[in-house]
């Protein structure tokens, strides 16, 4: 009769405190809890350039893909916005994958209470980020004031 012996063997590596041993320990992502990556592109609904006239609005239709199986809340953020206008994201964040509209108001000069010259003309690239966790992905829009 043969006897089977059994070994089991545990690698790992172990922090000890105070002695200035290095951890296994890693910080966690979002991609690691949710898995996977997300895109954002211009959506289906808008134009990714459009021209208003001051004292009129108008929103861009950004969408929300993922990849991987990706499940996280995805916040947005904004760059370049003229001066004088008033914005906002709707809805703020998403989660997984969607659409979210970024909604934009320039103002009149007959309405600046600041006595100004409203939104001043021009045009202005702007760029919408989303961030979940240690992810971040931006797409461009351009917003043309007349």
């Amino acid at each position: 009769m043969r006897t089977v012996q059994r070994w089991v063997i545990a690698i790992g590596l172990v922090g000890l405190v105070g002695c200035g041993a290095v951890s296994d320990e890693t910080a966690v992502t979002a991609s690691d809890v949710t898995g996977g990556d997300f895109a954002l592109l211009n959506g289906p609904d808008t134009p990714s350039t459009q021209t208003v006239k001051r004292g009129s609005g108008t929103l861009f239709d950004i969408l929300l893909e993922s990849s991987g199986g990706f499940n996280g809340v995805v916040t947005f953020s904004i760059a370049g916005v003229p001066i004088k206008t008033t914005s906002h994201f709707s809805p703020a964040t998403l989660t997984g994958s969607g659409d979210t509209f970024f909604i934009i108001q320039t103002i009149n000069p007959s309405h600046d209470t600041n006595g100004g010259f409203g939104t001043p003309s021009g045009t202005y690239p702007l760029t919408v980020t989303g961030t979940s966790g240690a992810l971040s992905h931006s797409v461009g829009i351009t917003l043309i004031v007349r």
